[in-house]
Protein backbone atom coordinates (compact mmCIF):
# COMPACT_ATOMS: atom_id res chain seq x y z
CA UNK A 1 0.00 0.00 0.00
CA UNK A 2 1.37 3.67 -0.70
CA UNK A 3 2.28 5.76 2.30
CA UNK A 4 3.02 9.41 1.64
CA UNK A 5 5.31 10.33 4.28
CA UNK A 6 4.36 14.03 5.05
CA UNK A 7 6.97 16.86 6.65
CA UNK A 8 7.62 20.76 5.03
CA UNK A 9 9.29 21.21 2.37
CA UNK A 10 10.14 20.29 -1.38
CA UNK A 11 10.74 16.37 -1.46
CA UNK A 12 7.99 13.73 -1.43
CA UNK A 13 8.83 10.58 -0.33
CA UNK A 14 6.61 7.77 -1.44
CA UNK A 15 7.15 4.55 0.58
CA UNK A 16 6.67 1.03 -0.96
CA UNK A 17 7.50 -2.19 0.57
CA UNK A 18 7.80 -4.05 3.57
CA UNK A 19 8.90 -2.66 7.30
CA UNK A 20 13.01 -3.56 6.52
CA UNK A 21 12.23 -1.03 3.52
CA UNK A 22 10.52 1.68 5.63
CA UNK A 23 13.42 1.65 7.73
CA UNK A 24 15.84 2.18 4.56
CA UNK A 25 13.69 4.67 4.17
CA UNK A 26 13.69 6.35 7.33
CA UNK A 27 17.46 6.98 6.94
CA UNK A 28 17.50 8.20 3.64
CA UNK A 29 14.70 11.24 4.94
CA UNK A 30 17.15 11.44 7.77
CA UNK A 31 19.79 12.31 5.83
CA UNK A 32 17.85 14.59 3.40
CA UNK A 33 16.71 16.50 6.53
CA UNK A 34 20.55 17.30 7.95
CA UNK A 35 21.06 18.51 4.73
CA UNK A 36 18.57 20.68 4.71
CA UNK A 37 15.64 19.21 2.35
CA UNK A 38 12.55 19.18 4.24
CA UNK A 39 9.53 17.10 2.82
CA UNK A 40 5.92 17.58 1.65
CA UNK A 41 2.81 15.42 1.34
CA UNK A 42 1.87 16.12 -2.79
CA UNK A 43 3.19 15.60 -5.91
CA UNK A 44 2.35 19.64 -6.90
CA UNK A 45 4.10 20.95 -3.91
CA UNK A 46 7.63 18.76 -4.84
CA UNK A 47 10.64 19.51 -6.62
CA UNK A 48 11.84 16.07 -6.17
CA UNK A 49 9.76 13.38 -6.22
CA UNK A 50 11.59 9.95 -4.39
CA UNK A 51 10.51 5.95 -4.47
CA UNK A 52 11.50 3.99 -2.41
CA UNK A 53 10.58 0.59 -4.21
CA UNK A 54 9.81 -3.02 -3.49
CA UNK A 55 10.48 -5.58 -6.43
CA UNK A 56 9.63 -8.75 -3.97
CA UNK A 57 6.82 -10.36 -6.14
CA UNK A 58 5.32 -9.33 -9.25
CA UNK A 59 2.32 -6.97 -7.68
CA UNK A 60 5.17 -5.21 -5.80
CA UNK A 61 6.80 -4.83 -9.00
CA UNK A 62 2.99 -3.46 -10.53
CA UNK A 63 2.74 -1.04 -8.14
CA UNK A 64 6.43 0.43 -8.03
CA UNK A 65 6.27 0.92 -12.00
CA UNK A 66 2.72 2.62 -11.43
CA UNK A 67 4.20 5.15 -8.86
CA UNK A 68 6.90 5.89 -11.25
CA UNK A 69 4.93 6.51 -14.21
CA UNK A 70 2.34 8.55 -11.88
CA UNK A 71 5.91 10.03 -10.76
CA UNK A 72 7.39 11.67 -13.84
CA UNK A 73 3.64 12.47 -15.14
CA UNK A 74 4.14 15.66 -13.33
CA UNK A 75 7.30 16.74 -14.54
CA UNK A 76 9.28 16.83 -11.60
CA UNK A 77 12.43 15.66 -10.88
CA UNK A 78 12.28 11.65 -10.12
CA UNK A 79 14.70 9.55 -8.08
CA UNK A 80 13.86 5.63 -7.68
CA UNK A 81 15.56 3.71 -4.86
CA UNK A 82 15.07 0.56 -3.21
CA UNK A 83 14.46 -2.76 -4.06
CA UNK A 84 13.35 -2.67 -7.64
CA UNK A 85 16.09 0.07 -8.33
CA UNK A 86 18.70 -2.71 -7.17
CA UNK A 87 17.19 -5.35 -9.27
CA UNK A 88 16.52 -3.87 -12.30
CA UNK A 89 18.79 -0.81 -12.46
CA UNK A 90 19.54 -1.12 -16.58
CA UNK A 91 16.01 -1.31 -17.45
CA UNK A 92 15.23 1.34 -15.45
CA UNK A 93 17.31 3.60 -16.75
CA UNK A 94 16.56 2.44 -20.56
CA UNK A 95 12.49 2.29 -20.32
CA UNK A 96 12.14 5.54 -18.05
CA UNK A 97 14.19 8.14 -19.59
CA UNK A 98 12.40 10.46 -17.51
CA UNK A 99 14.07 9.02 -14.30
CA UNK A 100 17.03 11.46 -13.62
CA UNK A 101 18.40 9.10 -10.25
CA UNK A 102 18.30 5.21 -9.92
CA UNK A 103 20.02 4.19 -6.44
CA UNK A 104 20.36 0.92 -5.21
CA UNK A 105 19.47 -0.35 -1.87
CA UNK A 106 23.10 0.25 -0.45
CA UNK A 107 23.30 3.51 -1.30
CA UNK A 108 21.67 5.28 1.99
CA UNK A 109 24.14 7.44 2.25
CA UNK A 110 24.06 8.68 -1.64
CA UNK A 111 20.24 10.13 -1.06
CA UNK A 112 21.59 13.59 -0.42
CA UNK A 113 24.10 13.64 -3.28
CA UNK A 114 21.58 12.31 -5.58
CA UNK A 115 19.43 14.86 -5.05
CA UNK A 116 21.33 17.97 -5.51
CA UNK A 117 22.66 16.46 -9.07
CA UNK A 118 19.22 16.24 -10.23
CA UNK A 119 18.55 19.76 -9.12
CA UNK A 120 21.41 20.51 -11.02
CA UNK A 121 20.01 19.33 -13.94
CA UNK A 122 22.01 16.13 -14.08
CA UNK A 123 21.56 12.56 -14.10
CA UNK A 124 22.56 9.95 -11.07
CA UNK A 125 23.19 6.55 -10.62
CA UNK A 126 24.67 4.24 -8.19
CA UNK A 127 25.12 0.78 -7.60
CA UNK A 128 27.02 -1.15 -4.84
CA UNK A 129 26.63 -5.24 -4.55
CA UNK A 130 27.90 -4.34 -0.41
CA UNK A 131 27.09 -2.26 1.77
CA UNK A 132 29.93 -0.08 2.66
CA UNK A 133 29.57 1.09 6.07
CA UNK A 134 26.60 0.86 8.27
CA UNK A 135 23.56 3.68 8.24
CA UNK A 136 23.01 6.19 10.32
CA UNK A 137 20.36 3.96 12.42
CA UNK A 138 20.78 5.74 15.80
CA UNK A 139 19.33 9.05 14.19
CA UNK A 140 16.96 8.14 12.01
CA UNK A 141 13.38 10.33 11.96
CA UNK A 142 10.33 7.88 12.23
CA UNK A 143 7.26 7.62 10.23
CA UNK A 144 5.91 5.04 12.34
CA UNK A 145 3.36 6.65 15.08
CA UNK A 146 5.42 7.80 18.31
CA UNK A 147 5.02 4.63 20.78
CA UNK A 148 6.37 1.79 18.22
CA UNK A 149 9.13 1.43 15.62
CA UNK A 150 10.86 -0.89 13.85
CA UNK A 151 13.83 -2.11 14.91
CA UNK A 152 16.29 -3.75 12.25
CA UNK A 153 18.91 -6.08 13.29
CA UNK A 154 20.54 -7.69 9.55
CA UNK A 155 20.30 -6.95 6.37
CA UNK A 156 20.09 -9.45 3.34
CA UNK A 157 19.34 -13.46 3.76
CA UNK A 158 21.44 -16.65 2.92
CA UNK A 159 18.45 -19.30 3.25
CA UNK A 160 18.36 -19.67 -0.31
CA UNK A 161 14.83 -20.99 -0.48
CA UNK A 162 14.10 -21.51 -4.36
CA UNK A 163 11.56 -19.37 -4.77
CA UNK A 164 13.02 -16.27 -3.58
CA UNK A 165 14.86 -13.20 -4.96
CA UNK A 166 15.89 -11.81 -1.86
CA UNK A 167 19.35 -13.12 -1.88
CA UNK A 168 19.90 -11.66 -5.30
CA UNK A 169 18.32 -8.09 -4.45
CA UNK A 170 19.74 -7.49 -1.02
CA UNK A 171 23.08 -10.21 -0.98
CA UNK A 172 24.21 -12.42 1.93
CA UNK A 173 23.09 -12.03 5.40
CA UNK A 174 24.51 -9.23 7.35
CA UNK A 175 24.02 -8.83 11.33
CA UNK A 176 23.94 -5.26 12.59
CA UNK A 177 26.97 -5.13 15.85
CA UNK A 178 24.71 -5.71 18.96
CA UNK A 179 26.00 -2.51 20.60
CA UNK A 180 24.51 -0.79 17.48
CA UNK A 181 21.72 -2.11 17.64
CA UNK A 182 21.32 -1.47 21.20
CA UNK A 183 22.17 1.83 21.07
CA UNK A 184 19.16 2.75 18.41
CA UNK A 185 16.69 0.82 20.92
CA UNK A 186 18.15 3.35 23.37
CA UNK A 187 17.33 6.24 20.91
CA UNK A 188 13.61 5.18 20.27
CA UNK A 189 12.79 4.56 24.20
CA UNK A 190 13.95 8.14 24.56
CA UNK A 191 11.80 9.93 21.50
CA UNK A 192 8.59 7.73 23.58
CA UNK A 193 8.18 4.52 21.61
CA UNK A 194 7.22 1.48 24.00
CA UNK A 195 6.55 -1.14 21.40
CA UNK A 196 10.11 -2.22 19.52
CA UNK A 197 9.31 -4.55 16.59
CA UNK A 198 12.38 -6.50 16.00
CA UNK A 199 12.88 -7.24 12.26
CA UNK A 200 15.15 -9.10 9.56
CA UNK A 201 14.71 -11.05 6.71
CA UNK A 202 15.06 -13.96 9.17
CA UNK A 203 15.61 -12.83 13.08
CA UNK A 204 16.80 -15.96 14.26
CA UNK A 205 20.30 -16.31 12.82
CA UNK A 206 21.02 -12.85 14.09
CA UNK A 207 24.79 -13.22 15.29
CA UNK A 208 25.71 -16.34 12.42
CA UNK A 209 28.07 -13.75 10.21
CA UNK A 210 29.56 -11.88 13.09
CA UNK A 211 29.79 -13.88 16.14
CA UNK A 212 30.03 -17.12 14.83
CA UNK A 213 26.89 -17.93 16.76
CA UNK A 214 23.38 -17.26 17.15
CA UNK A 215 22.48 -14.29 19.44
CA UNK A 216 19.19 -13.14 19.37
CA UNK A 217 18.72 -14.09 22.76
CA UNK A 218 21.72 -11.84 24.27
CA UNK A 219 20.32 -9.45 22.23
CA UNK A 220 16.88 -9.16 23.40
CA UNK A 221 17.94 -9.33 27.02
CA UNK A 222 19.78 -6.29 26.34
CA UNK A 223 16.84 -4.44 25.21
CA UNK A 224 14.88 -6.11 28.12
CA UNK A 225 16.83 -3.78 30.00
CA UNK A 226 16.28 -0.36 28.43
CA UNK A 227 13.72 1.53 30.75
CA UNK A 228 10.46 2.71 28.68
CA UNK A 229 10.51 -0.18 26.40
CA UNK A 230 7.57 -2.10 27.31
CA UNK A 231 6.68 -4.46 24.86
CA UNK A 232 9.09 -6.30 22.66
CA UNK A 233 8.05 -8.13 19.21
CA UNK A 234 9.68 -10.65 16.74
CA UNK A 235 9.03 -10.68 13.55
CA UNK A 236 10.04 -13.29 10.70
CA UNK A 237 11.24 -16.25 12.80
CA UNK A 238 12.33 -19.13 10.62
CA UNK A 239 10.94 -22.70 12.10
CA UNK A 240 14.53 -24.47 11.31
CA UNK A 241 15.96 -21.90 13.86
CA UNK A 242 13.79 -21.22 16.63
CA UNK A 243 15.72 -22.73 18.95
CA UNK A 244 14.53 -24.36 23.02
CA UNK A 245 16.74 -21.37 24.19
CA UNK A 246 14.38 -18.59 22.53
CA UNK A 247 11.02 -20.03 23.69
CA UNK A 248 12.55 -20.42 26.94
CA UNK A 249 12.85 -16.41 26.81
CA UNK A 250 9.76 -15.69 25.49
CA UNK A 251 7.84 -17.61 28.18
CA UNK A 252 9.74 -16.21 31.24
CA UNK A 253 9.83 -12.55 29.77
CA UNK A 254 8.03 -9.69 30.99
CA UNK A 255 8.48 -7.55 27.65
CA UNK A 256 8.79 -10.09 24.99
CA UNK A 257 5.68 -10.82 23.55
CA UNK A 258 4.20 -14.32 22.91
CA UNK A 259 3.51 -13.27 19.21
CA UNK A 260 5.44 -15.76 16.62
CA UNK A 261 5.39 -14.68 13.07
CA UNK A 262 6.57 -17.85 11.69
CA UNK A 263 6.67 -18.19 8.16
CA UNK A 264 6.31 -22.31 7.25
CA UNK A 265 5.35 -21.57 3.31
CA UNK A 266 4.07 -25.36 3.22
CA UNK A 267 3.39 -28.37 5.26
CA UNK A 268 3.95 -31.10 2.35
CA UNK A 269 7.81 -32.70 2.30
CA UNK A 270 8.20 -32.84 -0.98
CA UNK A 271 7.19 -29.03 -1.74
CA UNK A 272 9.01 -28.21 1.31
CA UNK A 273 12.46 -29.87 -0.29
CA UNK A 274 11.35 -28.13 -3.34
CA UNK A 275 11.34 -24.85 -1.55
CA UNK A 276 14.93 -25.87 -0.16
CA UNK A 277 13.33 -25.22 3.42
CA UNK A 278 15.45 -26.75 5.98
CA UNK A 279 12.40 -28.55 7.79
CA UNK A 280 9.33 -31.16 7.32
CA UNK A 281 6.18 -31.51 8.27
CA UNK A 282 6.87 -33.20 11.48
CA UNK A 283 9.28 -30.89 12.85
CA UNK A 284 6.84 -27.81 11.81
CA UNK A 285 3.89 -29.87 14.29
CA UNK A 286 7.00 -30.23 16.97
CA UNK A 287 7.26 -26.76 17.11
CA UNK A 288 4.18 -25.68 17.05
CA UNK A 289 3.09 -27.91 19.39
CA UNK A 290 6.05 -27.08 22.00
CA UNK A 291 4.87 -23.53 21.47
CA UNK A 292 1.48 -23.93 22.06
CA UNK A 293 2.86 -25.89 25.61
CA UNK A 294 4.82 -23.67 27.02
CA UNK A 295 2.97 -20.23 26.28
CA UNK A 296 -0.86 -21.18 25.78
CA UNK A 297 -2.07 -17.97 24.62
CA UNK A 298 1.19 -17.62 22.41
CA UNK A 299 -0.39 -15.94 19.43
CA UNK A 300 1.59 -17.99 15.91
CA UNK A 301 1.32 -15.77 13.06
CA UNK A 302 2.72 -17.80 8.90
CA UNK A 303 2.41 -17.02 5.91
CA UNK A 304 1.90 -19.99 2.93
CA UNK A 305 2.47 -20.22 -0.60
CA UNK A 306 -0.16 -21.55 -2.77
CA UNK A 307 0.23 -23.46 -6.20
CA UNK A 308 4.05 -23.91 -5.81
CA UNK A 309 4.99 -25.75 -9.29
CA UNK A 310 4.03 -29.19 -9.61
CA UNK A 311 2.16 -28.90 -6.25
CA UNK A 312 -0.70 -31.64 -6.96
CA UNK A 313 -4.67 -31.28 -5.79
CA UNK A 314 -3.71 -33.70 -2.89
CA UNK A 315 -0.68 -31.43 -1.27
CA UNK A 316 -3.33 -28.67 -1.83
CA UNK A 317 -5.48 -30.95 0.18
CA UNK A 318 -2.64 -31.95 2.91
CA UNK A 319 -1.88 -27.91 3.53
CA UNK A 320 -5.85 -27.37 3.85
CA UNK A 321 -5.80 -29.73 6.30
CA UNK A 322 -2.41 -28.64 8.32
CA UNK A 323 -4.58 -25.24 8.75
CA UNK A 324 -7.70 -26.87 9.63
CA UNK A 325 -5.79 -28.06 12.73
CA UNK A 326 -5.99 -25.10 14.35
CA UNK A 327 -2.41 -23.88 15.56
CA UNK A 328 -2.04 -20.62 12.98
CA UNK A 329 -3.85 -17.31 14.72
CA UNK A 330 -3.04 -15.28 11.99
CA UNK A 331 -2.29 -16.34 8.46
CA UNK A 332 -1.69 -14.94 4.97
CA UNK A 333 -1.41 -16.84 1.65
CA UNK A 334 0.08 -15.95 -1.24
CA UNK A 335 -0.49 -17.15 -4.37
CA UNK A 336 2.85 -18.67 -6.09
CA UNK A 337 4.73 -15.86 -8.36
CA UNK A 338 7.22 -16.81 -10.90
CA UNK A 339 10.60 -14.53 -9.50
CA UNK A 340 13.11 -14.68 -12.57
CA UNK A 341 16.74 -16.06 -11.70
CA UNK A 342 15.47 -18.26 -9.09
CA UNK A 343 15.66 -21.91 -9.23
CA UNK A 344 11.49 -22.39 -8.61
CA UNK A 345 11.61 -20.72 -11.71
CA UNK A 346 12.42 -23.72 -13.45
CA UNK A 347 10.54 -26.42 -12.08
CA UNK A 348 8.40 -27.61 -14.64
CA UNK A 349 4.65 -27.62 -13.60
CA UNK A 350 3.68 -24.40 -13.19
CA UNK A 351 -0.45 -24.05 -12.24
CA UNK A 352 -3.13 -21.64 -13.55
CA UNK A 353 -3.73 -18.68 -12.26
CA UNK A 354 -7.14 -19.24 -11.74
CA UNK A 355 -6.05 -22.72 -9.84
CA UNK A 356 -3.50 -20.86 -8.00
CA UNK A 357 -6.37 -18.21 -7.42
CA UNK A 358 -8.81 -20.80 -6.04
CA UNK A 359 -6.55 -22.92 -3.91
CA UNK A 360 -6.04 -19.20 -1.98
CA UNK A 361 -9.04 -18.75 -1.60
CA UNK A 362 -10.00 -21.87 -0.26
CA UNK A 363 -7.73 -21.35 2.96
CA UNK A 364 -8.45 -18.07 3.27
CA UNK A 365 -11.48 -18.80 3.47
CA UNK A 366 -11.16 -21.38 6.44
CA UNK A 367 -8.36 -19.41 7.95
CA UNK A 368 -11.53 -16.64 8.41
CA UNK A 369 -13.39 -18.86 9.73
CA UNK A 370 -10.72 -20.28 12.61
CA UNK A 371 -10.51 -16.46 13.22
CA UNK A 372 -13.50 -16.06 14.15
CA UNK A 373 -14.22 -19.04 16.41
CA UNK A 374 -10.92 -17.89 18.03
CA UNK A 375 -11.95 -14.48 18.68
CA UNK A 376 -15.38 -15.90 20.44
CA UNK A 377 -13.60 -17.71 22.68
CA UNK A 378 -11.77 -14.30 23.78
CA UNK A 379 -14.97 -12.82 24.57
CA UNK A 380 -15.70 -11.75 28.04
CA UNK A 381 -11.66 -12.01 28.87
CA UNK A 382 -9.95 -8.60 29.87
CA UNK A 383 -6.58 -8.09 27.55
CA UNK A 384 -4.04 -5.39 27.39
CA UNK A 385 -4.52 -2.74 24.35
CA UNK A 386 -2.20 -0.38 23.47
CA UNK A 387 -4.15 2.63 22.11
CA UNK A 388 -3.44 3.62 18.80
CA UNK A 389 -6.91 6.30 17.58
CA UNK A 390 -9.75 7.66 18.36
CA UNK A 391 -12.52 6.80 15.61
CA UNK A 392 -14.77 10.15 15.70
CA UNK A 393 -17.74 9.14 13.81
CA UNK A 394 -18.41 5.91 16.31
CA UNK A 395 -17.09 7.71 18.99
CA UNK A 396 -15.45 5.26 20.14
CA UNK A 397 -11.40 4.07 20.33
CA UNK A 398 -8.99 1.63 18.49
CA UNK A 399 -5.72 -0.13 19.39
CA UNK A 400 -4.22 -3.50 19.95
CA UNK A 401 -3.04 -6.49 22.09
CA UNK A 402 0.19 -8.74 22.18
CA UNK A 403 -1.54 -10.62 19.55
CA UNK A 404 -1.57 -7.85 16.78
CA UNK A 405 1.39 -6.51 14.93
CA UNK A 406 0.69 -3.09 13.65
CA UNK A 407 -0.67 -2.89 9.90
CA UNK A 408 -1.12 -6.40 9.43
CA UNK A 409 -3.38 -7.62 12.01
CA UNK A 410 -6.25 -7.41 13.91
CA UNK A 411 -7.88 -4.26 15.76
CA UNK A 412 -9.45 -3.96 18.84
CA UNK A 413 -12.42 -1.28 19.33
CA UNK A 414 -13.81 0.13 22.64
CA UNK A 415 -15.65 2.88 25.08
CA UNK A 416 -14.20 4.43 27.80
CA UNK A 417 -15.54 6.30 30.22
CA UNK A 418 -12.69 7.82 31.41
CA UNK A 419 -10.07 10.07 29.60
CA UNK A 420 -7.89 7.81 26.80
CA UNK A 421 -4.72 8.89 25.19
CA UNK A 422 -3.03 7.57 22.30
CA UNK A 423 0.07 5.49 23.12
CA UNK A 424 -1.52 4.50 26.56
CA UNK A 425 -2.15 0.89 27.68
CA UNK A 426 -5.64 -0.02 29.13
CA UNK A 427 -7.52 -2.96 30.38
CA UNK A 428 -10.49 -3.81 27.80
CA UNK A 429 -12.61 -5.93 28.54
CA UNK A 430 -14.00 -8.07 25.62
CA UNK A 431 -17.84 -7.98 24.13
CA UNK A 432 -17.92 -8.97 20.83
CA UNK A 433 -16.28 -10.31 18.00
CA UNK A 434 -15.70 -10.57 13.91
CA UNK A 435 -13.78 -12.81 12.14
CA UNK A 436 -10.01 -10.50 12.76
CA UNK A 437 -11.74 -7.48 15.20
CA UNK A 438 -12.72 -7.23 19.01
CA UNK A 439 -14.72 -4.99 20.65
CA UNK A 440 -15.13 -4.14 24.00
CA UNK A 441 -15.36 -1.80 27.32
CA UNK A 442 -12.37 -0.50 28.87
CA UNK A 443 -11.64 -1.09 32.85
CA UNK A 444 -8.49 0.60 33.44
CA UNK A 445 -5.51 2.32 32.28
CA UNK A 446 -1.64 2.52 32.73
CA UNK A 447 1.19 4.67 32.86
CA UNK A 448 4.05 4.37 30.45
CA UNK A 449 5.67 1.80 33.15
CA UNK A 450 2.64 -0.50 32.21
CA UNK A 451 3.58 -1.44 36.42
CA UNK A 452 -0.10 -2.03 36.93
CA UNK A 453 -0.82 -5.34 38.99
CA UNK A 454 -3.87 -6.14 36.73
CA UNK A 455 -1.92 -6.11 33.26
CA UNK A 456 -3.08 -9.21 30.85
CA UNK A 457 -1.18 -8.97 28.09
CA UNK A 458 0.69 -12.02 29.70
CA UNK A 459 -2.42 -14.26 30.88
CA UNK A 460 -5.21 -13.43 28.62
Amino acid sequence: MRSLIMMKANVLFVQLGCSKNKVDGEIMMTNLMNAGFTMVDTEEKSDVIIINTCGFIEAAKEEAISEILNAVSFGKKVVVTGCLAQRYQEEILENFPEVDAVLGIHELDHIVPAVEKVLAGEKYASFCKTQEKEPNYKDRVLTTPFYYAFLKIADGCSNGCSYCAIPKIRGKYVSRPMESVVAEAKAMAEQGVTEVIVIAQDTTRYGMDLYGEKRLVPLLSEIEKIDGIRWIRLHYLYPDAVTEELLCKIAESKKILPYFDIPIQHCNDRILKLMNRRTNKKELLNLLHNIKSKMPHATIRTSLISGFPSETVEEHEELVAFVKQGYFDRLGVFAYSTEEGTRAARITGKLKKAEKTRRVNEIMALSSQISLQKNKQKIGKSYTVLVEGIDTVNHIYFGRTYMDSPEIDGTVYFEADFPVDIGEYVTVEITGCDHYDLTGTAKQSYDQGGNNVSDSSRNP
